[in-house]
């Protein structure tokens, strides 16, 4: 893989809409339409000077220096799907795919060749919401490409709406050709937002001291929405080569598989989950004992749910970081602030963290003794805090 770019980038996300039905009704006809789906969108994505970092299933994670070259793959692998054609005179059957794409640009965090942080979580969140044969266009991407669209090209503005477990909405927009398709459906998001109205009037005739007071409320009522919580983020170790060594069908179920082994232990350990981006997963528990005894879990129960559930040649193998902390959000809300450095340290811990093995912060380490065993404390500080790692699976 080439090396990927750092700093502020571009995500291309694409999908195919219903995939596993295409499956199901058109089993010899799919083969031959992912090989082409595969072609058209590398081609495109090379082309552009972009980088394929990830796969999974069918689903393409790509990034660009540029937005610009961002767009440009976008446009050119949707305009070449729907004109690639399809075994002319040999009798097969033809069929079109339909692919979903969404674009964001932003600064990742990049740790051991993978990119992790909020701006993965809003591209995968993006990309979820679009219907196939559409581009949807974050507003920070927007402000980079609204100068250098394709000619004829154009950007409609689609509205504000609330994408899955992200608490701030997101302004979208799609890529308008006359070679693409135009009309769509209403956006799958949770909801779309009306118009942004002004904030609450403060009377202009309030004293300094009354400011302060109003000030002061305002803070009190923010820090009550603080709440203690622990965080355990989970990744799969090299599931891309895992996936290429095997067959879509038995990539897609496996990992399916996965995802739901996963949400059962957390539920199991009384936690919630919330998958941000590919095979990813952040869990959010409401003590260190809780998060602690799952990640354990995870990692001792692994070698039989690759026993009994993996499908693919290669194993399953993940690494698991563990942070605790206050993070506030209003009752009721999806279990991750995602601005909130609990959640990057969490993350952080998990790359580092070797395949088997659990890395847990300062905060937790105390709780890891009891729960887990002897831990070695790292001789480097991760995010500027101490680390402890555990290696009993390892």
């Amino acid at each position: 893989m080439a090396e990927l770019p750092t700093g502020t980038v571009t995500f291309l996300f694409t999908d195919i809409e219903g995939s596993t039905k295409l499956w199901e009704e058109h089993p010899e006809a799919i083969i031959d339409a992912l090989a082409r789906h595969d072609s058209c969108l590398r081609t495109a994505i090379q082309a552009s000077s972009g980088t394929v970092f990830k796969t999974v299933g069918d689903a393409f994670c790509t990034v660009f220096a540029q937005a610009a070259s961002a767009l440009d793959a976008a446009f050119t692998a949707q305009r070449s799907l729907r004109s690639t054609p399809r075994s002319p005179g040999s009798g097969a059957e033809e069929l079109m795919l339909n692919v979903r794409m969404a674009l964001h640009t932003g600064i990742p965090g990049l740790t051991d060749g993978e990119y992790f942080g909020p701006v993965l979580h809003r591209i995968a969140r993006l990309t979820a919401i679009a219907h196939g044969g559409q581009v949807l266009v974050s507003e920070a991407t927007r402000e980079h490409i609204l100068h250098s669209l394709p000619p004829g090209a154009s950007l409609r503005e689609l509205g504000v709406y609330r994408l899955r477990d992200l608490q701030v909405p997101e302004q979208v927009y799609q890529l308008v050709h006359p070679d693409l398709p135009s009309d769509f459906p209403p956006l799958r998001a949770l909801s779309d937002l009306p118009p942004l109205g002004r904030l609450p009037e403060i009377p202009a005739e309030l004293s300094r001291e009354e400011l302060l007071h109003l000030l002061f409320e305002i803070y009190r009522r923010l820090e009550s929405q603080k709440k203690s919580a622990v965080f355990l983020s989970i990744d799969v170790v090299d599931s891309t080569p895992m996936k290429r060594a095997g067959t879509p069908l038995t990539a897609e179920y496996s990992f399916g598989q996965f995802q739901r082994w996963i949400d059962q232990v957390v539920q199991q350990c009384d936690g919630e989950t919330y998958t941000p981006a590919g095979d990813g997963v952040m869990c959010r528990f409401g003590s260190d004992a809780e998060a602690l005894r799952a990640a354990r879990r995870l990692q001792q129960e692994l070698a039989r749910f690759n026993h009994e559930h993996n499908r693919l040649p290669q194993p399953f193998r993940i690494r698991c970081g563990v942070s605790a902390g206050e993070i506030a959000f209003e009752a009721g809300a999806p279990i991750s602030d995602l601005r909130s450095v609990i959640i990057d340290r969490a993350a952080a811990l998990q790359k580092r963290a070797p395949p088997g093995g659990i890395l847990v912060s300062g905060e937790v380490a105390a709780a890891a003794l009891m729960e887990l065993g002897p831990l070695t404390p790292l001789a480097e500080p991760i995010g500027g805090e101490p680390a402890f790692e555990w290696r009993g699976n390892s």
